[in-house]
C-alpha cells in the first residue's frame, strides 16, 4: 500500500460515508415527506452507522476482534433501529397525506384548493 496504512484509508472511507449520508438525507427529504424528527432520527442512524464502521475497523487494526464484533452488534443494531423507526414515521406520514388527498377527491366543492396541512405545506 505504500505510504498509506489502515487509519488513512479508514478516514477516507469515513469521510466518503459522511458525504454520502448527508446527500442521502437530502435526497430522501425531497422524495418523501420527512418531518423534523424523522430527519433527526435518520441523521442519528447514519451517525451510528459511521461510528460502527470506525469502531470496528479500528478494533480490527489494533487486533481486538472481539471488540470489533461487539461494536458491530451494539452500535450497528442501534443504527438499524433508528432506520426502522425513521421508515415507520415516513410511511405513517405518507398514509396521512394519502388520506387527505382521498378526502379531497370525495368532496367536489374543494377541488383546486390546497388542503391545510397537505404535503405541499410541509416545511422543507
Amino acid at each position: 500500500m505504500g505510504i498509506f496504512n489502515g487509519i488513512e484509508i479508514l478516514f477516507f472511507i469515513l469521510g466518503a460515508m459522511a458525504v454520502l449520508s448527508i446527500n442521502g438525507i437530502v435526497f430522501l427529504r425531497r422524495k418523501y415527506p420527512f418531518r423534523w424528527y424523522s430527519t433527526l432520527l435518520a441523521g442519528l442512524g447514519f451517525f451510528l452507522l459511521i461510528f460502527t464502521v470506525a469502531w470496528s475497523v479500528s478494533s480490527i487494526i489494533e487486533g481486538e476482534t472481539r471488540s470489533a464484533g461487539l461494536g458491530i452488534l451494539v452500535f450497528g443494531a442501534q443504527a438499524l433501529i433508528c432506520f426502522a423507526l425513521t421508515r415507520q414515521l415516513v410511511v405513517k406520514e405518507m398514509k396521512s397525506i394519502a388520506r387527505q388527498y382521498a378526502t379531497e377527491e370525495e368532496t367536489p366543492g374543494l377541488k383546486g384548493q390546497p388542503l391545510v396541512g397537505s404535503h405541499s405545506s410541509l416545511p422543507n
